[in-house]
């Protein structure tokens, strides 16, 4: 009886050294900028997503979250590849 009464303290510390350890982790990277949004938990938990960057970013979190498929990305990226060679063309050196 004693041993099960010592087993039930040894696991009720574990949890609470666990939970202290878990604040002060949480603590310890607040506002450091590495915060990221697990897409699967973030609207359980009420995180906002980070922001993409550029469209690229954009396509890639469409098609990483399910709203967009592989085709519909492929179709994306081949748009903004044409979008990129008329802003910016590539030109050949001079032959020599």
């Amino acid at each position: 009886m004693i041993g099960l009464v010592v087993l039930i303290l040894v696991f009720v510390g574990a949890r609470l050294l666990g939970l202290v350890l878990q604040m002060r982790l949480a603590r310890r990277g607040a506002g450091s900028g590495r915060d990221r949004a697990d897409p699967c938990l973030g609207p359980v938990l009420a995180i906002p997503p980070e922001s993409p960057r550029s469209p690229e970013d954009t396509l890639f979190a469409q098609l990483k979250s399910g709203l967009i498929s592989r085709s519909q990305y492929r179709a994306g990226m081949a748009r903004l590849a044409r979008l990129d060679d008329r802003s910016h063309p590539v030109e050949l050196p001079p032959a020599t």
